[in-house]
């Protein structure tokens, strides 16, 4: 009977690490899905809650303002995915809160779906975001925050759009609660 209970534990350990191993980029491009809102004006809308797949510790929380992708710390990208309407230049605005302290650097990075779970970078945009909060334990406080765009969206291709923190970011340190993502194409982008 000893025996017999051991193996089960060590066969459970096995299955957890196994599952544990999968996860990350293996394991979001099996779950892609294209899960945003596209708005009359032609804007592309993606939710915390349109996220697709995000990495631990990344949480979906209720706020008293709606819901927000938070516990966001470390390495953790979140991933949306999105087919262009229209060709042109996207520009990005974000809602987003952060506690009082500096400046925290991240990424967007857009990739270009050419075939089932194969993926090509196409544009890599950094930013530095201000804090919103009045004090270090304030992320109560909403703001937009607007980024030049990526360039030259071809019209109906699937894209993959994550955001994560600069690598420079420690490791317990939070780096921000988001409510949405917004793609606005450019009116008289250049050519």
């Amino acid at each position: 009977m000893k025996t017999l209970t051991k193996l089960t534990a060590i066969l459970i350990s096995l299955s957890i690490l196994m599952a544990l191993a999968g996860c990350g980029k293996q394991e979001q491009d099996k779950l892609y899905t294209v899960s945003s809102r596209y708005m009359y004006s032609g804007d592309i809308v993606m939710d915390a809650d349109d996220a697709y797949y995000f990495d631990p510790p990344i949480v979906l929380e209720q706020n008293g303002s709606g819901i927000n992708l938070g516990e966001w710390r470390g390495p953790a990208k979140a991933y949306w995915g999105f087919t262009v309407p229209e060709e042109g230049t996207y520009d990005i605005t974000i809602i987003y809160s952060r506690a009082d302290g500096p400046e925290v650097p991240g990424y967007f990075e857009a990739e270009k779906r050419i075939g089932k779970n194969k993926w090509e970078d196409f544009a890599q945009l950094a930013f530095e975001l201000p804090p919103t909060g009045e004090d270090s334990e304030d992320w109560s406080e909403y703001v937009e925050f607007w980024r030049s765009g990526i360039y030259d969206l071809p019209a109906g291709t699937e894209m993959r759009l994550s955001m994560y923190p600069d690598s420079n970011l420690a490791g317990d340190e939070y780096f921000i609660n988001l409510q949405s993502i917004t793609l606005r194409k450019r009116e008289n982008a250049p050519e």
